[in-house]
């Protein structure tokens, strides 16, 4: 059975400044809102980050002196051809400007207080906190592209950028971290196309992908998709119970289970066509087979509440962070695109 192994994210620093008695009021608000009921904050470890753009090495090839040997003798000396690396390739990437700005005018905040009225201000900060969760888990699945329709270059580099094969993917997603990938193909993933024609989710499908990611070297712990394409998947095994399974998962979660790997779903990973990338809101969503221990969700600056000095009539407050997903090893995780 895979299960999710990793160690909490270190404490990250909260940068930037607020006036104080704001901060005090409202951030510890803002991340436990955050936080709370939030499975893909959960589930991607969290990491600071120092510099931007943010430059790693993604794994490319596994050291070449892995090897069996004959038993040494005393005189035996290691040649220095028994020593080597592995693979990696230098890449970087910037960290996307997730932002929430409110506008609070003295005539709400006069016309909402008194006997029965409501503190406005609570309420503006806390429905931005909803709208920057969503924004975060929309980012999630973006696609860091400007002419793709909906989506946007300001984007983090979501799931579905990364996890795209050689053919048919666009051009948009032919560049990974500033690296073009059709000259390193090392950076292309297992993804199954259907031409943009939709499709019904498989038993074979899910395994055919799972078994060719396993032998690029992928250990899967996690599904990804939405509840209608779970809900299928669920169908499909509805006489197969053995395979459908229940488990706990950081943060409190429960996740019914495919072969021992928990599946998560999210509205925001709907539909995307094969041949074009748009995405396609409602209805079943894509299925990501994942392998969490190369994913991390890397931070420079965590979600913070900011006031800004008074413009006339209006106080203005914003949320705002600085991040970023990546994937140090994007063939060990896998997509299944134009499911119906």
């Amino acid at each position: 059975m895979s299960t999710l192994q990793y160690g909490p994210s270190p404490n990250l620093p909260v940068l930037g400044a607020a006036r104080a008695e704001l901060n005090d009021l409202f951030d510890a608000a803002v991340t436990n809102q955050l936080n709370d009921d939030n499975l893909l904050r959960t589930l991607f470890r969290r990491m600071p980050q120092t510099g931007n753009p943010y430059g790693f090495r993604v794994r490319t090839a596994r050291n070449p002196t892995a090897l069996t040997q004959t038993e040494p003798t005393d005189s035996d000396a290691l040649p220095d051809s028994r020593f080597g690396n592995q693979t990696r390739l230098r890449v970087a990437e910037e960290a996307a400007i997730l932002f929430v700005g409110v506008s609070i005018t003295d005539y709400m905040l006069r016309s909402s207080s008194g006997a029965g009225g409501i503190d406005v201000m609570l309420e503006e900060i806390s429905d931005a906190t909803m709208d920057f969760r969503e924004l975060e888990e929309e980012n999630f699945f973006a696609i860091r592209s400007g002419t793709i329709a909906g989506e946007s270059a300001t984007s983090m580099v979501g799931i579905p950028h990364v996890l795209q094969d050689a053919t048919p993917t666009p051009t948009d997603t032919d560049t990974l971290y500033g690296v073009d990938r059709v000259a390193n193909p090392i950076l292309f993933a297992t993804a199954s196309y259907n031409g943009g024609t939709p499709r019904p989710i498989t038993q074979l499908l899910i395994d055919t992908n799972a078994r060719q990611t396993r032998d690029l070297g992928g250990k899967l712990n996690l599904y990804l998709t939405n509840e209608e394409t779970h809900d299928n998947v669920n169908n499909i095994f509805q006489g197969q119970q053995r395979f459908m399974n229940e488990v706990n998962v950081p943060g409190g979660f429960v996740l019914t289970t495919y072969r021992g790997i928990p599946i998560a779903t999210s509205v925001n990973c709907s539909s995307r066509d094969g041949a074009t990338l748009v995405n396609t809101p409602g209805g079943p969503g894509d299925w990501f087979g994942m392998d969490l221990r190369w994913w991390e969700m890397r931070v420079l600056k965590e979600a913070q509440l900011t006031d800004i000095a008074k413009d006339g009539p209006t106080a203005k407050r914003y949320i705002e962070a600085f991040q970023q997903l990546i994937c140090k090893r994007p063939n060990s995780s896998y997509a299944i695109y134009d499911l119906s």
